[in-house]
């Protein structure tokens, strides 16, 4: 494993420590781990999704409102 020294002003030092203990991680850099891990995982998941789009056919023209529809979707999921 790695360390890798991160200055963080003391406002986010607070919050980071607090919301830590408050979800029951035994340090500030298991709860950074964490989430790294889950961003990591949420990057993997989005570019295998993009892939898979890619790799679904082929496309056609779409209108405003088609891409009213997906841009509505895509923020849903908290994506953007």
């Amino acid at each position: 494993m790695t360390t890798i020294p991160v200055q963080l002003p003391n406002d986010v030092r607070l919050f980071a420590e607090s919301f830590a203990k408050i979800k029951g991680f035994a340090t500030v850099n298991d709860f950074i781990s964490s989430l790294l891990a889950e961003l990591k995982d949420r990057q993997l998941k989005l570019e295998a999704e993009l892939l898979e789009g890619l790799d679904s056919g082929p496309t056609s023209l779409k209108t405003d409102e088609d891409w009213r529809q997906m841009r509505s979707r895509v923020e849903s999921k908290g994506v953007v």
